[in-house]
């Protein structure tokens, strides 16, 4: 989309989310890497504040795979406030969002190698880009089974499947610790492929994991939330700089800040 036809408000929770996590990373190597003391973040606190990163990163993502379809871009701009945009895709829309998607894991791929010299103990195999790039493409390919299903019941069916799912890694279905039902060992026993799609092989340390499930159909919460809107509000024109500057260069900010923290770091400890 052009400039001036994006829509402000995502990109300021974008640079939001993306403030958050640097924050959140800077804690990270503070304690893990030049082992200070942050009980508060090892604990709950640095759990939930993770988590809500991520979920917001995973949410908004699937919401911009809907929009991204749509003629919101051109239509919402010249519709009168409250007129319906029609949700006819864009011209060439889906070879944008697959060129994006490639995007998305060829830089994945980037950070799964630094990872190995930056982290040999707890190398990324997949991480949030990769799982992004993924999710992507696998909503092009499933879009025409996805817009059959009614904008809420997507919503309210991919959420309860995520919930259902969220400890799947963990070889049993349920949600951060609320046990339901345990899952067959063997599910577990398929290594990196396995551990791609959500059966997490043991004793595989990680720094960063996110698999297809039961990400994904976090992915989809954000996407039928979109299709629910038959027009965007105003309000989503709205901006907040500048963060909705740093949500306009996520992906490129997102590769660099790492390599800047860690630069800052090493002086500040030098």
């Amino acid at each position: 989309m052009a400039r001036q036809q994006r829509c402000g408000l995502l990109d300021t929770v974008r640079g939001l989310a993306l403030t958050s996590m640097a924050a959140y990373h800077l804690a990270w190597d503070l304690v893990y890497v030049y082992h200070g003391s942050l009980p508060w973040f090892t604990g709950m606190p640095g759990y939930v504040w993770q988590q809500a990163t991520c979920w917001a990163f995973i949410l908004l993502s699937g919401f911009c795979a809907a929009l991204a379809e749509r003629s919101y871009g051109a239509a919402s701009a010249a519709a009168p406030a409250g007129a319906a945009v029609p949700a006819a895709p864009l011209p060439h829309a889906r070879s944008r969002r697959a060129d994006r998607a490639l995007v998305l894991l060829g830089a994945g791929l980037v950070v799964t190698a630094i990872s190995f010299f930056a982290l040999p103990d707890r190398p990324i195999y997949f991480g949030i880009l990769t799982f992004l790039g993924t999710a992507v493409l696998a909503t092009l390919a499933l879009e025409g089974l996805l817009r059959r299903v009614p904008a809420r019941a997507g919503l309210a069916g991919s959420l309860l499947l995520f919930l259902l799912l969220r400890d799947l890694n963990f070889e049993r279905l349920g949600f951060e610790g609320i046990r339901l039902a345990d899952l067959p060992g063997g599910w577990y026993r398929y290594g990196l492929p396995g551990t791609f799609f959500g059966f997490q092989q043991a004793n595989l340390p990680m720094a960063d994991y996110y698999s297809l499930l039961p990400w994904l159909f976090l992915f989809w919460g954000g996407y039928y939330a979109c299709r629910t809107l038959p027009v965007l509000p105003p309000w989503f024109r709205r901006s907040l700089e500048p963060f909705a500057w740093a949500g306009r260069h996520s992906l490129l900010l997102y590769l660099l800040h790492q390599p800047v923290l860690y630069g800052l770091l090493a002086l500040w400890f030098r």
